[in-house]
């Protein structure tokens, strides 16, 4: 209706998109916030707490492996310190072979928010009230660095609000347990003391950042109460003042001042609300998908700062947007909308940086911002999102690594047979080789008896000489017979003689070819063995290797299960939350529908401004050329003045020389000269004037064109 009544006054177009925006600005006020100030009230749930400003000192002394443990990193190893986004991490340390101890003796520095409660209405009035401080949880890590980045080893969790105010005098003294999973790996020794910074401001409502104002308690204890306190809505028109909070009871106050808080939320929601600009919105609509890869590729970047002592990480964070302050009658209310505040760096658990799980969940952050943006509040599902994309991504990574595994395996397999082959082969030769070796000492031996046997007959010819020549010396009769038989005798001595030199060659010259053999025989049987030796050895150092992958494949599918195990906790967390929670989903769908229509109204907007736009370009031109035509007649108009002039000129001489001494007709021909030149300046004149009034109007009409654009 505004926006029809307004085409009909013809007001300016701007004018119109600003009473639309308004329109859709009270419209979404009136709806959306009571459930925009339970949102605001579920993230801030320290509201009325008092937050005070502490720099915690940690110095870590050592970390000692426990007994149990087999394989002792032997890449360099740094402990990191993590308190929501912000971070402090150690030097490198390497641990000498043999050793289970990493010495690091470094001091790291962070500043925490505490908020200690209220205390009881019985204790108000007392000087030193007796509250605590709510729970402050951080994290220490052990991360190795090697080749393929850094790899988380096992971690812990401490509660900082118990060593608040512990002096640097009397520091405490902790020996943390670090796990991996639900098994132990490493001990932390470390000595922690904190002072209180009393010149640091921390808003009470607000807090300094997102994460000192995330709630540590129980999630569903807050919801329970919200859910108690935004049953009946607040009446804006009654403002609680101090008198009435002191004589109140404990439970009251502290709901009414809930309630208070919720008003003072709401009021300053639905100034911010009314004051949103054509501008303001149409550079939201413009810079949102710059934002979102922005935040995108924010996600996928890694800050490396080493330092001596202690190093600083930056962790990328996802915000959706935050309001400035709104004044209302003189009371100045800052509002802060709900921030969505993304995880830290993701270190795996014993593997490669999540390179390809860090764009999947950029990508489901994405789609989560995308999902979020009208009212900032994060879905269980976002999480669940982020979780089965970091599953996917291990997964993923646990298939390639099982892949590689496999190949190395089969390569190994391939080498392995090829070498067993090659043995086999070199042990039948060596085999053969024994087997001729045998035989020829065989044929030795034999030779050699052979040999025995011939110098034995030979002896015993020679006792048979000697005995025969005695016989013949004592007998001389029968000399011819025992010639005979002596000469029958010494032949055959003869014989015997030159086959025992004949054996005793062949002997000797097998004996030398048996020495030889047997001496490259055994020069064969050492380079065997050696060779034996090293195959043995590379038998080994694949098997241990092999060993070592199997250890490691093991320990991957225990983390798979592990993750496995959290993802099926999250879905029950879910389902859980889901049937707690059925009002937020219809709320943000509501939302959503509603930021589509608001799209939809301002891109129609956007689409008739530029059509105008268009025509008002048009009629510049038109104006450019009619302007262009002026001054091509104001050009020749120019030219035909000094074209008379010069003629008069000319005529002026003529008549001068044929009038030379007649004044009268001077006179006259003066007078019509001043008359013709006076009729052309007043010609100049109407047409200067002509052209000033076209370009002015010219002129009028591109500041115009100008606004629309």
């Amino acid at each position: 209706n505004n926006i029809s009544k307004q085409a009909s006054s013809s007001q300016p177009l701007s004018s119109l998109l600003r009473v639309s925006i308004l329109s859709w600005a009270s419209l979404a006020c009136s709806y959306h916030v009571p459930a925009m100030a339970k949102q605001l009230l579920t993230k801030r749930p320290h509201l009325g707490s008092e937050p005070l400003k502490y720099q915690y000192e940690v110095c870590v002394h050592r970390v000692t492996f426990l007994p149990h443990i087999a394989h002792v990193p032997s890449s360099a190893l740094s402990v990191l310190w993590t308190r929501g986004s912000k971070t402090a991490i150690t030097g490198d340390v390497a641990i000498p072979r043999g050793e289970t101890i990493a010495s690091f003796a470094q001091t790291l520095s962070l500043i925490c928010t505490l908020f200690r409660e209220p205390p009881p209405a019985a204790e108000r009035g007392r000087l030193a009230p007796t509250s605590q401080f709510a729970e402050k949880l951080c994290s220490f890590k052990l991360v190795r660095h090697s080749r393929r980045g850094a790899q988380s080893v096992a971690k812990c969790t401490v509660d900082m609000s118990k060593f608040a105010d512990v002096p640097s005098e009397a520091p405490a003294k902790l020996t943390l347990h670090l796990n991996k999973g639900a098994e132990a790996v490493a001990a932390l020794e470390l000595s922690i003391w904190s002072k209180w910074l009393k010149e640091m401001h921390v808003n009470a409502a607000g807090g300094e950042d997102d994460s000192d104002t995330l709630s540590s308690c129980s999630s569903a204890r807050d919801e329970a109460e919200l859910d108690e306190l935004i049953g009946d809505p607040p009446d804006s028109s009654h403002h609680w003042n101090h008198e009435y909070y002191q004589s109140a009871s404990g439970s009251e106050k502290k709901i009414r001042t809930r309630r208070a808080e919720a008003e003072q939320t709401e009021a300053g929601v639905s100034c911010e609300l009314a004051s949103v600009t054509p501008a303001t919105l149409a550079h939201w609509a413009e810079t949102a998908d710059d934002r979102i890869a922005s935040q995108r590729v924010a996600g996928e970047a890694k800050a490396d700062n080493t330092q001596t002592n202690s190093v600083s990480l930056s962790f990328p964070r996802r915000r959706m947007d935050t309001t400035e302050a709104a004044e209302s009658g003189g009371d100045a209310s800052r509002v802060r909308a709900c921030t969505y505040a993304g995880p830290p760096l993701q270190i795996e658990e014993d593997g490669d940086v999540l390179a390809p799980a860090v764009r999947r969940e950029s990508t489901a952050a994405a789609r989560v911002e995308r999902a979020t943006i009208s009212s900032g509040v994060t879905h269980p599902e976002a999480r669940v999102i982020e979780l089965q994309a970091q599953l996917s991504a291990a997964q993923s990574l646990l298939r390639k690594a099982h892949g590689r595994l496999d190949s190395e395996r089969s390569e190994w397999e391939r080498e392995r047979q090829v070498l067993r082959e090659d043995v086999q082969g070199r042990t039948t030769q060596l085999l053969a080789l024994e087997t001729s070796l045998r035989q020829q000492t065989h044929e030795s031996r034999t030779a050699t008896v052979a040999l025995a046997d011939k110098c034995a007959e030979v002896a015993r010819l020679k006792a048979e000489k000697a005995s025969l020549s005695q016989q013949l010396k004592a007998q001389t009769p029968g000399m011819a017979d025992y010639e005979d038989k002596l000469a029958s005798q010494q032949e055959q001595l003869d014989r015997s003689e030159q086959h025992r030199e004949e054996v005793a060659r062949k002997i000797k010259k097998a004996n030398t070819k048996q020495n030889n053999l047997i001496n490259q025989l055994e020069r064969e049987i050492i380079r065997l063995e050696n060779l034996h030796e090293q195959m043995e050895d590379e038998i080994g150092d694949e098997v241990q290797s092999r060993l070592d992958r199997e250890a490691e494949n093991a320990k991957l599918q225990r983390e798979l299960d592990d993750s496995s195990r959290e993802l099926s906790e999250l879905k029950l967390r879910q389902s859980r939350r889901t049937a707690i929670q059925p009002g937020g989903v219809q709320e943000l769908r509501d939302e959503l529908e509603m930021a589509a229509e608001v799209r939809e109204t301002l891109s129609a907007d956007i689409a008739t401004l530029e059509g105008e736009l268009v025509a008002a370009k048009l009629s510049r031109a038109q104006e450019q050329e009619e302007r262009e035509l002026l001054k091509q007649r104001l050009r020749k108009s120019d030219d035909k003045r000094h074209n008379l002039a010069v003629q008069m000129t000319k005529l002026e001489v003529r008549l001068y020389d044929m009038t030379s001494g007649e004044s009268e007709k001077d006179e006259r021909v003066a007078e019509a000269f001043k008359q013709v030149m006076e009729g052309q300046e007043e010609q100049i004149k109407q047409l200067k004037l002509q052209l000033e009034q076209a370009t002015a109007s010219s002129k009028g009409k591109w500041d115009l064109g100008k606004l629309f654009s």
